[in-house]
């Protein structure tokens, strides 16, 4: 009888999904007025606008996001930080247990944006949580590209790795993932994930962070 090898099972909790938070811009960007523009630059500013949409959603994010959410679409409506909008705005679906529309929300972040790092980790997480690992996977890489200095994606990778069935793969992405937090960092379930993967591939002793 085959020897059945279990798992810990991956989930957008362990390290939960990633908001956008803010990011530098162009001073005039939310009405910041730029103190060497030429006279014939000048502006009117609109005094109520001068947060702007997204920055305002971003205050009020952690306690009401049905407000949030109403600015995020407002911002996607003025064309205002389109894919961070919406990239918020499915962590706001998926709050909710909308999964289809969480989806959808960082699907149209990465139409306008195809290396938007936190929309293809968000995406990796969700399809793992559904067992699509194939995906899972593909937006991992993809993240990993884009920000490969980024620990966690590396752990999950590793979870996502093993559960398909792939332990060396698992095993390099573990080893990453110890190399990326160093020595000052101590994570009993990574450890463990690793002594289960060295067993499983055949590996002896108790070497870990290697």
């Amino acid at each position: 009888m085959a020897k059945v090898i279990k798992f810990p099972v991956v989930s957008a909790g362990k390290f939960g999904l990633r908001r956008v938070r803010r990011r530098k811009k162009n001073l005039e960007e939310y009405g910041q007025l730029n103190l060497f523009a030429k006279p014939d630059d000048a502006k009117i500013i609109d005094i109520g606008q001068l947060t702007g949409f997204f920055e305002t959603a971003l205050n009020v994010h952690d306690h009401s996001m049905d407000r949030a959410s109403v600015l995020y679409k407002k911002a996607i409506e003025k064309e205002e930080n389109v894919s961070d909008s919406y990239c918020n705005l499915g962590i706001i679906e998926s709050h909710k247990g909308n999964l289809a529309a969480s989806i959808d929300c960082f699907t149209k972040s990465l139409e306008k944006d195809p290396r938007h790092f936190e929309s293809h980790f968000n995406l990796a997480n969700l399809y793992a949580d559904a067992s699509n690992l194939a995906l899972a996977i593909l937006h991992y890489q993809i993240a990993k590209e884009i920000m490969p200095e980024d620990c966690n994606i590396y752990y999950n990778l590793a979870l996502v790795y093993a559960i398909d069935g792939k332990y060396e793969e698992s095993m390099a992405s573990l080893n990453k993932y110890f190399e990326l937090i160093g020595d000052t960092v101590t994570d009993k379930e990574a450890e463990k994930l690793l002594v289960l993967l060295q067993s499983t591939i055949g590996i002896t002793g108790t070497q870990t962070k290697t």
